[in-house]
């Protein structure tokens, strides 16, 4: 009689464990929630997940329908209850905004939408008719309110596109091309000084330091310079020698060809000229002089823009000189004549306006 018994027992027993593991993982699968709710006024997360298997009947849900989701509930300051939801499902992504008068009934509406996304068909046979009473088997959240009016601000669906099938030259929407980056084509000022090195103008290599203001509409550049070299000393083949200093000024006109901010190239064209100046030495009558000297200059502006307004600068040239004057001392004869050929360079600061 015992054995009897218990040959019933066990397999009912056995069969309750099943269902009610059944019943338990489908209502964890069926919907992946991310709960972020006071827990006082709204409950957890898991009564929301109870409420979307008992609008879905109970029934079995395909893995492609099932939704992961993210909740986020706060109250806002008119006392509102404000809901932030994003739920995904096979790669689309849904956003919505909802509102409600209490906590409890924005955890109810959240339920609704998420078993809404699962199965509309099956919640519209599962939902109880108005005024009907709840049966005393149905599983209800844990301090449910009368349904409040909640009203959904924004929903946004982004779904992947997949491949499109080949549409209609009028049909395709405009793709929008690559363009290069484009400089400024506001018109501004700029200013600034510099460093300098000159190789061929003088006897010997100089450093000298100039100050420039530049107008640049757009990518053009017209830039207007002055530079001082300090004296550079030689000596004449007969004895005695000359020390000789230049001053220079300068137009030239350059054009942005690359700009990668906050990297910019510009090729540059222009023409100087200025007093060279020569004082003797080492002879009776050393006497001075100047002379007008003038040059070509074909060269490279490279710019780093440190901020808006301010940027370094490097410049390099080669210079072509067309008026070469020739020095010389009596007594001593040749002492000194600019090279027909220069090279330069200049590291410097510009504010630009």
């Amino acid at each position: 009689m015992r054995h009897c018994f218990l040959e019933r027992t066990i397999p009912l027993s056995l069969a309750a464990f099943v269902v009610l593991s059944g019943r338990s993982t489908y209502a964890q699968n069926t919907v992946s929630l991310e709960w972020n709710a006071p827990l006082a006024e709204c409950g957890d997360g898991a009564a929301v997940e109870v409420e979307v298997n008992r609008l879905l009947g109970g029934q079995p849900v395909a893995p492609e329908k099932r939704v992961r989701a993210r909740v986020r509930i706060e109250r806002a300051t008119d006392g509102a209850w404000h809901v932030d939801l994003v739920t995904e499902r096979r790669g689309t992504r849904g956003e919505r905004t909802l509102s409600a008068a209490s906590c409890r009934a924005a955890a109810d509406a959240t339920a609704l939408i998420l078993a809404l996304i699962i199965d509309p068909t099956q919640v519209a046979a599962t939902r109880t008719p108005t005024g009907a009473a709840p049966s005393s088997d149905t599983p209800v959240m844990p301090g449910r309110e009368a349904p409040a009016t909640v009203m959904e601000t924004s929903a946004v669906e982004v779904t992947p596109a997949p491949s499109p099938p080949s549409v209609a030259a009028s049909d395709r929407a405009p793709r929008p091309q690559a363009t290069a980056p484009k400089k400024d084509d506001t018109t501004a000022l700029a200013a600034g000084v510099s460093g300098l090195g000159d190789l061929g103008a003088l006897p010997t290599a100089a450093a000298g330091i100039g100050i420039f203001v530049a107008w640049t509409p757009g990518r053009a550049r017209i830039e207007a310079s002055g530079v001082d070299y300090p004296d550079s000393t030689t000596h004449a083949m007969g004895g005695g020698g000359g020390s000789f200093h230049l001053a220079t000024g300068a137009l030239r006109g350059c054009y942005a060809v690359n700009v990668h901010s906050p990297f910019e190239s510009s090729p540059c064209v222009g023409f100087e000229a200025g007093a060279m100046g020569g004082d003797g030495f080492g002879v009776a009558t050393p006497g001075s002089g100047t002379a007008f000297w003038a040059a070509s200059v074909v060269g490279g502006l490279f710019a780093y823009r440190l901020t808006p307004h301010i940027a370094l600068r490097l410049d390099t040239g080669l210079s072509v000189a067309f008026v070469r004057p020739r020095f010389v001392l009596d007594n001593a004869g040749f002492v000194h004549r600019p090279s027909a050929l220069g090279g330069r360079m200049a590291f410097g600061m510009e504010v630009r306006f």
